[in-house]
């Protein structure tokens, strides 16, 4: 499987702020610098992050690449409930594991 690099819709919380409409419990947005909650990919395609349930520095296995791992739930408008492994590199850049 390769990289499927999209374009990720995050915020930045500030001082280890925590909102309430975010996809991520405290526990994890607490050490958390960046937090996403939108995913496009390159066909257009919004995939919305319903919840993020572990956010882990990780090597990508199946794609390669290193980089923090968001283990994420995300709807999408043919599939729902479905699971993505969404990697942010160290330079900045986004990809997914499975493609939608």
């Amino acid at each position: 499987m390769s990289k499927i690099y999209v374009s990720v819709m995050a915020l930045h919380p500030a001082d280890g702020a925590v909102f309430s409409c975010l996809p991520v419990c405290r526990e994890l947005a607490a050490g958390c610098r960046i937090i996403p909650y939108r995913i496009f990919t390159h066909d257009n395609k919004k995939i919305y992050i319903d919840r993020i349930t572990d956010i882990r520095p990780c090597a990508s296995t199946k794609a390669g690449g290193l980089g923090d791992r968001y283990t994420c739930t995300v709807t999408c408008e043919d599939v729902r409930r479905h699971g993505v492994f969404l990697f942010l590199e160290d330079d900045g850049t986004w990809f997914m594991e499975e493609k939608l």
